[in-house]
């Protein structure tokens, strides 16, 4: 998932919550910067990591424990204590995010290198943050990373909270409730074509994994020893093209990997909520995201160090 600040402008932060034991965890992907032709990836980390434990004291959250959760360190098998970030638990309410969040990124230097290393490592790599959100439970992972996604709580009007619980208040103005409404949909008719997805590949006698809130491609699929990504889209419409986040195409970059859209999804409605349906399934085996076929719809821009003199 892909969260938008109170503006609705994109943050290139890519997360994903999931159930984790009896509580939930939040997993934010790592950042790297362009090389080799590869965009960079999650460049917004920094703003990506505030916003969200921002978002998470809205609802009252309690951090239970935090682990930097990368490949390295799931290879080196390291104990949850050896990847611990900062001392648990912390509830949120009254915290000071901007300390905290500089508390979590500056911990993770030094996790998983080797003894009587001087460098430090990364401070933005992929990181678990397990926490505990009043009327969020275990099954509610998909709930809390939509409800995540766009702005909580505060009403631009009046500059007042609703009434009701956390989980349920959101803003209450009509820009609000459109990005909360796509977010809604969007996570919606993203389920339904993984779910499509699978059943294509496992009626091809594929063995068929999830792994979305792991990864950044969607499913993993095997026949003996055959193994392959799958980058996944759906689209209530029927697009000439489809969205990538850097991380996306980082990880199709010389590597095998299909691309599947579901597009044409019908969308019906159930006490408000969306159930997509049916839809056409397209899938181009061997694809690689080609440069030719991408083009840019943002740009980063780093501000000069000292603004010019203004002169008439």
């Amino acid at each position: 998932m892909i969260p938008y600040d109170d503006k609705g402008r994109r943050i290139e932060a890519e997360y994903f919550v999931i159930p984790d034991g009896h509580h939930l965890a939040l997993i934010l992907s790592s950042s790297s910067g362009a090389a080799q032709g590869r965009p960079a990836r999650n460049p917004d980390y920094i703003q990506g990591l505030t916003l969200l434990l921002t978002r998470l004291q809205s609802l009252d959250a309690t951090l239970l424990d935090s682990f930097v959760d990368s490949r390295h360190t799931q290879r080196l098998s390291l104990s949850e204590s050896d990847r611990r970030l900062v001392a648990v638990p912390i509830p949120l309410a009254g915290e000071d995010i901007q300390k905290l969040r500089l508390r979590l990124t500056s911990a993770q230097g030094p996790i998983a290198q080797p003894p009587g290393t001087v460098k430090k490592g990364n401070n933005s790599k992929r990181i678990r943050l397990r926490v505990e959100v009043p009327g969020f439970t275990s099954a509610n992972a998909s709930r809390l990373e939509a409800a995540l996604a766009t702005a909580l709580h505060s009403n631009e009007d009046s500059g007042k909270a609703m009434a009701g619980s956390p989980a349920e208040a959101i803003q209450d103005s009509p820009r609000h409730h459109h990005f909360m409404q796509d977010a809604k949909i969007r996570q919606a008719v993203e389920r339904h074509a993984v779910e499509r997805a699978t059943q294509h590949f496992e009626s091809l006698g594929y063995t068929v994994r999830d792994v979305g809130a792991q990864r950044s491609y969607d499913l993993h699929i095997t026949k003996g020893s055959k193994e392959l990504r799958v980058e996944v889209k759906g689209s209530t419409t029927s697009p000439g093209s489809v969205e990538l986040t850097a991380n996306e195409v980082a990880n199709a970059d010389g590597i095998c990997t299909i691309l599947v859209v579901v597009d044409k999804i019908n969308l019906a409605y159930e006490d408000s909520q969306p159930l997509p349906r049916d839809g056409r399934l397209r899938v181009w085996w061997n694809w690689q995201p080609a440069a030719d076929n991408l083009s840019a719809t943002r740009y980063r821009y780093t501000l000069p160090a000292e603004m010019p003199t203004h002169s008439e």
